[in-house]
């Protein structure tokens, strides 16, 4: 069964109908199948969907990216793993019942560190959630920090997963060092990394390779969201929310390059991560000095340098970050953000152009976010409120008390 076809109309469930215009073409016949899996493809969750083999004459293919759900052009037949199919157009037409997995050449390897058993069911969810990416080629590259106990966990679990690499440190190395082991090892054309107390959306993969293949990034990255262990704080101020691992309020206004996003977060082109030579692995330790901050702060800024571009931000690429309890404390958030300050100071002795971004979120602190505090409490007086301003700026000095405590160590 086959037919000539110059439009395909691709429905969606999210209330939204798309048609997906493609150059006239001649008739369109025994086009390969491509499959996930090795599965026999029994049912439309199992079949990559024939589609991809008349992709290249639309031209408007990256429209079927971000799609919930959609109807498709679907197989005759279902034939065998690296075989041939009839496909039809305006036939066998039928309704996916959950995402469809978007078919791309791009392959990214998503780099999960880990090292505690503490933390081995919060790392399986992170796990699970890359290994359940729409995106139809991603590898899950698992590095165990130096923990003989955890290895045999991860590989008992996930060893026998065809997408998966599973590798141990000799000794514990550090988060750098492991996630700079883990680009070694992968395949991938995109490297991308999470932490393991972090659980990505089922498009985030998805979502990064748009970046790369329409926006010409060479690294890209999106928001980090709040998932509360223990509820949230009322006292703290969004604009603060970078404290816990999470995108805060006033990062940035929508799509766009930017510095850098945050660790869990973040992918770049192998070639280019290859090249940059990777994480420098005495963030964090340089000098002794274990109260560093800021991998992917300073490979950014070298990325920048050597290519003058930044980091892709999609805030539609999410990725939840655990928020346990004692994140939530105040005393740990006060000691949290005299680090980070000291960690900033650091920061500029090691790359250019450091304080921009800072000086930025300064002034967005100073000149906005105080004075929406502030037509708050005036319309609707609210202590809530007004114990977020009057913690905002604690920690506002908190941060510079930081920056100016590391001064006599990190000389510009």
């Amino acid at each position: 069964m086959y037919t000539t076809a110059s439009a395909v109309t691709v429905g969606v469930f999210n209330r939204r109908f798309v048609s997906i215009s493609c150059k006239p073409v001649s008739t369109v016949k025994r086009l390969p199948l491509r499959l996930k899996n090795d599965r026999a493809p029994h049912s439309p969750d199992d079949v990559a969907i024939a589609l991809v083999a008349v992709l290249p004459p639309f031209e408007n293919r990256h429209l079927l990216r971000s799609l919930d759900a959609v109807w498709c052009v679907m197989v005759s037949g279902y034939p065998y793993l690296g075989g041939t199919a009839d496909v039809s157009a305006s036939r066998e037409m039928e309704a996916l019942k959950s995402p469809v997995r978007v078919l791309s050449r791009v392959k990214v390897s998503v780099i999960v560190c880990t090292y505690t058993l503490d933390m081995y069911e919060h790392f399986r969810e992170a796990a699970d959630s890359v290994l359940a990416q729409t995106h139809d080629d991603v590898e899950l590259v698992v590095v165990v920090d130096g923990t003989p106990e955890v290895y045999n966990r991860v590989r008992e679990n996930y060893g026998d997963h065809g997408d998966t690499v599973v590798a141990c440190n000799d000794e514990n190395v550090g988060l750098l060092a492991s996630r700079n082991r883990g680009a070694e090892i992968a395949s991938g054309d995109v490297v991308a990394f999470i932490d393991d107390d972090a659980i990505a959306d089922e498009t985030w993969v998805e979502r990064l390779v748009r970046a790369y293949e329409e926006e010409d990034a060479i690294a890209a990255g999106g928001k980090m969201t709040p998932e509360w262990i223990a509820g949230k704080p009322s006292f703290l101020p969004e604009e603060f929310y970078w404290l816990v691992g999470v995108t805060h309020r006033g990062f940035a206004d929508g799509p766009g390059e930017v510095r850098n996003t945050f660790g869990s977060n973040i992918s770049f082109h192998a070639d280019v991560f290859e090249e940059l030579g990777g994480f420098d692995v005495e963030i964090g330790g340089r000098k002794g000095d274990k109260n560093l901050q800021g991998g992917e702060t300073e490979l950014c800024a070298r990325m920048r340098e050597k290519y003058k571009r930044g980091v892709w931000y999609d805030p539609e690429a999410v990725v939840a970050h655990k928020v346990f309890e004692y994140r939530t404390e105040l005393r740990w958030l006060m000691d949290r953000a005299f680090w980070q300050g000291y960690s900033k100071r650091a920061m500029e002795s090691f790359v250019d152009d450091e304080r921009g971004e800072e000086s930025e979120f300064l002034r967005y602190l100073l000149l906005t976010a105080t004075p929406n505090y502030t037509r708050h409490l005036i319309s609707a007086p609210s202590s809530t409120v007004l114990k977020q301003l009057g913690i905002l700026y604690v920690l506002t000095v908190l941060v510079g008390l930081g920056y100016v405590y590391a001064i006599p160590s990190y000389f510009a």
